[in-house]
This record gives C-alpha cells, structure tokens and sequence, in this order.
C-alpha cells in the first residue's frame, strides 16, 4: 500500500490525476492516514475511475466524500461505541463475524408498526391505485388483498401486488422511476482509505442510515456491500454522508430478482417516495444505484 504522498504522487504520473495535489489526513489515532484531493463535481467520476484504475498500485479504495477527511473520519458514540469500539479495524472485525443472512434480515418494523395499523386502509389504498395504473379494471379488491395480508405486513402488501401485477402485465424491461435518484449532488473530495476493499468504507466513513441507533451499523452495511459486490458487481463510488452511490457491472435482468434486491436496498435506504414495484423495476440492468436516507 502507498503510504507516504511523494510515493502517492509518483504512482499518480501519466493518469488524469497526475495533476492533482494530495493531502495527507490522520484518520482517528490509527496512525494511519488517508489522502484527499478536491475535484471538479463535474468531472469526480472520470477521476473516481482513474483512482480506481491505479488500485493495484496504491492499494487504496478512491470515494468522493464532502467535506474531506474532517467530516468523513469523525466517531459519535452512539454510531460505534466509545474507544477501541470505534475504530475502523474493530468495525471490520464485526462485520466479519456478521453473515450476509444476518446482515439481511428484515428489521423489525418497531415504530412504524403502530402507524402502519392505524392507517393501514391508506396504505392499502395507495398501493391499489399504484396498481389500477398498472393494470387497470384487472387490480384486487380490498377483500382480496385482506385475504392474503395485513397490518403492519407492509413487505407482505407488496409482494402480493407485484405478484398480481406480474400476472396480468409482465415486466419486459428497465421502467425507471425518478424518485430514485440523490436529493444532494455537491460531493467534491476524492479521498483515497487505506484499505484496498470498497466494501469496508462505511468503517472510515459514516452513512446516517447505520448510526443513530438503527440496529443495522456500518459493520452490516459492509456485510451487503461485499454480498453486493460479489453478486452484482456493485462498487460504492460516492459516500455523502446521508446517501450513496454505486456503480454496478452486472446488474439484475430478471424483475424477481430485481424485487429481491429492491427490499436489500431498503433495509439501508429509509422510504423514499414509491413503492417497491417500482423500485424493482428501476433496478432491471440500472448500473448506477442510490441508497439514500428518506423518511
């Protein structure tokens, strides 16, 4: 691993980031470092892609954070504990204890139960007109959809509308949905982690979907970002703090596995505006993901 800038800048030659003057940034007391550089917004991805290029050489992750190593490298208690808790080896070490099933389960609905019982009738209602757009006069009845779910089944509502969707107007392509896109887009630091893995950022760098008491912590979110990798080829590019970005070589074709993945990505990604249908659908050979805190 490069670990010192002149030998940082060295490797740097005859890229698109020769140019760029690096920093170097402590993380925590590891007495490791990072290095940083700010980028054109415009042009943060072709450099992404250069740093990513070089990983062989320097052996460290490249992701666009804002702020730089100041807003990135910082620890709240209630996000990771106190003291050797808090740093990124012993965040590493969780999630390497951690399986994917674990790291997938389905969180338990706690505080929104109670929301969803009590206005259970609207979910249900906006979730058949999502449908009759699809579908027409063929959607369900309420009767119908109380036979097979109810509150607070919210992941259960929509399985049993995708299903009845699918049969009546199969999906035979990518349907993007504009909701899933990042509220913010100023993120101009490309920092460059001492470690050679995507996948274990979120132990340098914070994603309010895992700290404020969520049972899931970065330590889980590493876990899906390596299953991800694994499967989809999913590579996290852009860490912002409340939202990321991922660039994905082999993403899902089929619209079940589309779905599957829609309800992994939401355990990470709060409720944005549409359902999961339509989410699912988005997803079908989309090479650009958004996780993104939305309530």
């Amino acid at each position: 691993m490069v670990d010192n800038r002149n030998e940082l800048q060295e490797t740097l030659a005859g890229s698109p980031l020769q140019d760029f003057i690096f920093d170097e940034t402590p993380i925590l007391d590891t007495g490791t470092v990072g290095f940083e550089t700010q980028v054109p917004v415009a042009d943060r991805h072709v450099l992404w892609r250069a740093a990513r290029t070089l990983l062989p050489r320097t052996g460290r992750w490249p992701v666009v954070v804002f702020d730089g190593g100041t807003n990135v490298y910082h620890r709240e208690r209630y996000s990771h504990g106190e003291g050797e808790q808090a740093q990124p080896v012993a965040i590493v070490a969780r999630a390497q204890n951690m399986t994917v099933e674990e790291a997938l389960k389905t969180r338990r609905q706690g505080v929104h139960d109670k929301y969803y019982r009590e206005d259970w009738d609207r979910i249900v209602g906006i979730g058949l007109d999502e449908t009759a757009r699809r579908v027409g006069d063929a959607a369900p009845t309420r009767k119908q959809v109380a036979q097979h779910v109810g509150p607070p089944d919210l992941t259960g509502l929509e399985r049993f509308l995708f299903e009845w969707e699918e049969r009546v107007r199969p999906t035979i392509g990518r349907e993007p949905w504009v909701e899933f896109e990042p509220w913010s887009d100023v993120e101009d630091v490309l920092v460059l982690l001492p470690t050679p893995h995507g996948w274990e950022t979120p132990a340098y760098s914070d994603y309010t979907m895992c700290s404020r008491g969520w049972e899931r912590g970065h330590h889980a979110l590493i876990v899906a970002l390596h299953h991800w990798h694994r499967r989809y080829g999913a590579e996290l590019v852009i860490s912002g703090g409340d939202w990321l970005q991922l660039d994905v070589a082999r993403p899902p074709a089929d619209v079940r596995e589309a779905f599957a993945l829609a309800q992994e990505l939401r355990l990470f990604a709060g409720l944005p505006d549409g359902s999961l249908r339509l989410h699912a659908r988005d997803l079908i050979d989309r090479t650009t993901w958004f996780l993104q805190e939305r309530f």
